[in-house]
Formats: C-alpha cells, sequence, structure tokens
C-alpha cells in the first residue's frame, strides 16, 4: 500500500513538473530559477497582448528586480532603426539609396567610390567586420577609419554582415539631416511610434544591470549598428507602427523588408532577417547581442504573432539567452 501511494505520488509530482512547463510564464519562471534567466519578454497575437513581464534580476546586487519597463541594450536592433530612418530621409527626397557614397563623404579610396547606400543597407559593400568606429569620437575619424580599411569582397559581389556599413549609414543621416543622428531618429521615428522609454548610448538611464561594467562616452562604434536601450513595450509600439504605415510609406515599407541576399539565418533584408520558424510560419526577425550580457530579439510570425525579448542573461546553454528564450516559447504557444 505504501509502495502505491509513493509511486501516485511519483507520477502527479511528474505531472506537475510537465504541465507547468507548458505555459509561457511557467516556463520562463522556470528558466529564470534554473538558468539564472533575466530578461522581460512580450508575446501578443494579432494586437492582443498575450504576456508581458519580467523575470530574474535587473541589478542582483542591489536587489532590483526586471520588470516589463526594465530598459535594456537591444544591440544590432538598431541596425533596422537606422534603415528605417535612411528611407525616411528618401521618402522626404534628401537621398537615393543608389546614391554612391561619394556624395556624402570626402576622399573615398578609390575601392570604395563605387559603394551606394543600398550596399551598405544590404551588407555587399565589402566591408570586413572590424569595428573600425569603435573608439572613436569625432564623426570625420570614424569615416576616415572605416574607409581606410581594406575591403574583404568586391563591392556588391556576397553579404558579409558588418558593423561599419551602419555606422557610415548614421554618418549619412547626421549629413543629410543636418541634425543628430539621435535627434533625427527621436524626431522621425521614436516619437511618431509614441516610443517614450527608448533612448542612445551616453544618454543617461537606469539600465538593466551587466556582466562587465559599462564607460559611457561618445563613441561611434555605438552609433548606428548598434548602442540604442528599449523595454519590450517600446518595441511593440515600434513594430506595430512599423508594420502598418505610422512611420513609413507602404512603399519604403516594402523596401525595408524585401528579402536581398541569402545567410546562413535566412534572406536578408534591410536590418532585418527573413525565414521559417520550427513549425513552418514565415517569420521576419531582428537580434542583437552585445558582449557586455545584453542581447534580444523581436520576431514577427505570419500568423499574427509578436515575440519580444530582452534580456541581460548573456548565454544560457552557450547559446545566446534570447535564442533559448524564443526555442522554448514557440512549441508552448502552438500547442496551446
Amino acid at each position: 500500500m505504501q509502495k502505491k501511494l509513493l509511486l501516485v505520488l511519483l507520477v502527479l509530482s511528474v505531472f506537475c513538473l510537465v504541465t507547468k512547463a507548458q505555459t509561457p510564464d511557467d516556463f520562463l519562471k522556470k528558466l529564470s530559477i534554473e538558468k539564472g534567466f533575466s530578461g522581460a519578454v512580450l508575446i501578443a497575437k494579432n494586437k492582443n497582448i498575450l504576456l508581458n513581464r519580467g523575470y530574474g534580476w535587473a541589478n542582483r546586487k542591489n536587489k532590483l528586480k526586471v520588470n516589463n519597463n526594465t530598459k535594456f541594450y537591444i544591440a544590432s536592433i538598431t541596425k533596422q532603426f537606422t534603415a528605417s530612418a535612411i528611407l525616411k530621409l528618401q521618402e522626404q527626397g534628401k537621398l537615393s539609396i543608389a546614391d554612391s557614397i561619394t556624395k556624402f563623404f570626402k576622399d573615398v579610396p578609390p575601392d570604395k567610390q563605387a559603394i551606394t547606400i543600398h550596399h551598405l543597407l544590404s551588407h555587399t559593400a565589402g566591408l570586413a567586420q572590424n569595428y573600425a568606429a569603435d573608439g572613436i569620437e569625432n564623426r570625420d575619424a570614424a569615416i576616415k577609419s572605416i574607409l581606410t580599411q581594406s575591403l574583404k569582397n568586391p563591392v556588391g559581389e556576397k553579404f558579409g554582415y558588418t558593423n561599419d556599413d551602419y555606422n557610415l549609414l548614421a554618418a549619412i543621416v547626421e549629413i543629410v539631416s543636418g541634425q543628430t543622428y539621435e535627434k533625427f531618429l527621436r524626431k522621425n521615428l521614436l516619437i511618431p511610434a509614441r516610443m517614450l522609454e527608448t533612448g542612445f548610448w551616453k544618454e543617461k538611464a537606469q539600465i538593466a544591470g551587466t556582466k562587465e561594467k559599462i564607460t559611457i562616452k561618445p563613441d561611434w562604434g555605438f552609433r548606428g549598428a548598434t548602442g540604442m536601450f528599449s523595454t519590450v513595450g517600446d518595441l511593440y509600439k515600434w513594430q506595430q507602427s512599423l508594420f502598418t504605415d505610422k512611420i513609413l510609406t507602404k512603399a519604403s515599407r516594402e523596401k525595408l523588408l524585401a528579402p536581398n541576399n541569402e545567410t546562413s539565418r535566412g534572406k536578408h533584408a534591410y536590418g532585418w532577417f527573413i525565414s521559417k520558424s520550427a513549425n513552418g510560419l514565415n517569420t521576419f526577425w531582428t537580434a542583437g547581442y552585445e558582449d557586455f550580457g545584453h542581447n534580444g530579439m523581436i520576431k514577427v510570425y505570419s500568423d499574427g504573432t509578436v515575440i519580444i525579448v530582452l534580456t541581460n542573461s548573456g548565454d544560457i546553454d552557450e547559446k545566446p539567452a534570447r535564442d533559448v528564450v524564443i526555442e522554448g516559447l514557440e512549441p508552448l504557444i502552438w500547442t496551446k
């Protein structure tokens, strides 16, 4: 009798563990407890928010927990904001994505004079991932540092992901608009999308703690390609605005999201990737990863589902924490 009772209790405990992992919230709680996940997650479908909360610690030392308003650096998710800014300038008649960079920069080396804005947006300019602008405070010095680097590939020949492309695009935004990169984006993108909790490198804000101490100072390596911070709520406002006509015209939005190149992770658009999810849905996604612990992803599915993850957890089981979260959530969302 006692053995039967123990067997029943064992079965019930296993059942509880299994059923607990079948809701997104329980999965994320378990990931936080067992793997140390700290971050914020928003799940929505057809404009209805299904989950929007934080897990773990924004700052463990100060006992500050993550909530749905916690700010994280969004790393390369910044790139699609920069791409949108360029397309906004094209709408305003101030540039064309077919323009050569010689229209904006002085003394462009001969081997780079064929580079166009489109090449920078699509990572086909031939530049290597040299982080050539990192640590440089002056815009002209940053441009020169990037353009004096040797090309990895001939211009227009193949896809080659590099921050240097988008640092140059940020410089073009400033030169063409006559405003700082940050001011132009805030006025033309962030405010129209009602993104009041989003900002830029060197701006004062309470950001989730990181694994390393960050020295905040002006740095062209953190302008255009990376360097923005946001919340899951603000990024959802952005996605909802961007995928309608609130930010860009239909023609510009279609150009932003049009596939250009095949990559190992799907087709690349301007700051976005296009691929299929594990359950076969078409997806648009953009992601970022900083080596000081912050990483995130916006993933938009063809059935109207949106998942947004921001975290300061770095890696979990040798994968970016954002990927672990997305991979864990997908089978739960579509088996409910």
